[in-house]
């Protein structure tokens, strides 16, 4: 019976009925299980796959053909020929040199190993030549393929984030040295851009895989911003930022996830403390000279596993940590809250007239207080509205306990002091 689906088979492929034949030789293959007739049924599978433009599929059949004949030459030419048809020349003239070994004199196998060769140096040449020519799209700053191109008035073209950097530090052209005004929304060169894409494609996509690296504001890779205050969760952080290494990582966070870290450094930690605030970018006005005046509100508090210097300013790989309460921290704590609410509605309350009239400007100005649905965030509210020293906010920042925060920030509107309160918070 399998002799007939076979011969039935190849008298369709003859024909030009290559549905058929296909259809034939697969229940020949399902009916037979010598492995020399299955070679020979998979390679004629294979020919009728390549005739009706399943290139994968016969070269998955000509794989099979060499499993069970290794040593069969029509093998390696079915799969050399797909592969080629493929563009895969790399791979189809090592099928063919590997059929050559065991029937060096087929004339199938000969031909499709010249026609590989003279494809495979018209590759080499063309990438000889657009290796060449590569030399001429290159950044001039960065020395590698312009990303992002944009060029300036006075002609030269640059990375759109190279050029950002330069005129960071000095307002000229790097090139020409004319006075230059260029946002960071400078648009693209749409024309340089597709030229680049179209003849450098495997560059481009590391390019950009690289642009998209630097742009990653993940707990394993977050900016951090150093200053001499703390942030805490839900506090709004109005930031003046003109420093050139952190106008370059505002553009990088508004380009990602919009957000990076702030950490306290003290004279004792120059380089930051351990503990930090993550905080949003709500909004962002860059001004004509590169400064920006920028908009962030608190979210999370974090602690910082390990740290390092990128492009001038500092990154870490940070751990998000919570308060950790029981039950009876709880209902202590609630009722620590309760009085300071008392106290400050107290406070603006009786602030009304001679010299108080400013403290309750001052205490209205912080907006509704919130209430006590979530004491922790109620700690950071209080705490972000009163005149801490670094330390005292940095102790509680990194503490775990709500109740111990509630108390030390109840020291302190009540007149008394932080430092007195226990305020060695861990």
């Amino acid at each position: 019976m399998e002799g007939s689906f076979k011969d039935r088979g190849n008298a369709a492929y003859a024909d030009g009925d290559f549905n058929v034949a296909m259809e034939l030789y697969t229940q020949a293959i399902d009916a037979t299980e010598a492995n020399e007739e299955l070679s020979m049924l998979y390679s004629n599978r294979s020919a009728t796959q390549y005739c009706l433009g399943n290139y994968e599929a016969a070269v998955s059949d000509a794989d099979k053909a060499i499993e069970f004949a290794p040593q069969w030459g029509k093998g390696y030419a079915r799969k050399g020929s797909a592969l080629m048809l493929l563009k895969r020349y790399d791979e189809a003239h090592k099928a063919l040199s590997s059929g050559l070994v065991y029937d060096p004199k087929n004339n199938q196998i000969l031909k499709g190993i010249s026609e590989c060769e003279i494809e495979l140096a018209k590759i080499a040449s063309q990438k000889r030549r657009v290796a060449q020519l590569s030399d001429d799209f290159d950044c001039v700053l960065c020395l590698k393929l312009l990303y992002e191109p944009v060029t300036t008035p006075c002609g030269h073209s640059f990375c759109r984030s190279c050029l950002l950097r330069a005129l960071d530090h000095n307002s000229c052209c790097p090139l020409c040295r004319t006075v230059l005004h260029i946002a960071s929304g400078h648009p693209v060169n749409v024309t340089l851009q597709s030229i680049i894409e179209r003849n450098f494609p495997e560059e481009f996509e590391n390019r950009k895989n690289e642009a998209k690296i630097e742009t990653e504001q993940d707990l394993d890779s977050m900016p951090l911003f150093l200053l001499s205050v703390c942030a805490f969760p839900t506090q709004p952080f109005p930031l003046h930022i003109f420093e050139p290494r952190y106008r370059l990582m505002l553009r990088r966070c508004l380009e990602g996830q919009r957000r990076f870290g702030i950490v306290c450094c003290t004279h004792a930690q120059p380089n930051g403390v351990d503990v930090g605030c993550m905080v949003e970018i709500k909004n962002s006005q860059t001004l004509p000279d590169g400064r920006s005046y920028v908009d962030t509100v608190g979210t999370k508090r974090f602690r910082i596993v390990n740290r390092w210097i990128q492009d001038g300013y500092m990154m870490g790989k940070v751990v998000v940590f919570n308060d950790d309460n029981n039950e009876v921290e709880k209902i202590q704590a609630r009722q620590v809250a309760d009085q300071i609410r008392t106290h400050i509605a107290n406070v603006i309350n009786s602030a009304s007239t001679g010299s108080h009239r400013g403290l309750k400007q001052l205490v209205e100005s912080f907006g509704v207080m919130p209430g006590l649905d979530d004491l922790e965030m109620f700690s950071f509210w209080v705490g972000s509205r009163l005149p801490l020293t670094s330390q005292v906010s940095v102790d509680l920042q990194q503490c775990t306990s709500t109740l111990q925060r509630l108390q030390t920030l109840l020291q302190v509107v009540t007149g008394g002091s932080a430092q007195s309160a226990g305020c060695s918070i861990m």
